[in-house]
């Protein structure tokens, strides 16, 4: 093999190590958006539950209270808390 063979074996080499290197970088890049993407459904989700928690506390304290606005209330919360359960698998499988 000669000395030109040689040294363009080499560069060709080296392209190759870089371009590898980039693509190696950009999935990396794309691994920590999507992780920063889930941190940050998960920290929504959670503030989410949170308050519906609240509501559904307040709801049931609410039933003690005679009338129909108290089992409405109750209704309410029951529906919001179904429907934070349902969106969060929905999400957790989007994400």
């Amino acid at each position: 093999m000669t000395r030109k063979e040689l040294y363009s074996k080499q560069y060709h080499d080296i392209e190759y190590d870089a371009k590898a290197a980039r693509i190696r970088r950009k999935l990396a890049e794309a691994r920590h958006k999507k992780a920063q993407k889930r941190a940050a459904v998960s920290q929504l989700l959670l503030i989410i539950s949170r308050v519906l928690g609240i509501i559904a506390a307040i709801a049931v304290s609410a039933l003690d209270s005679p009338g129909y606005m108290a089992m409405y209330i109750f209704a309410v919360s029951v529906a919001l808390l179904f429907g934070a359960v349902v969106l969060r698998d929905k999400i957790n499988d989007y994400v």
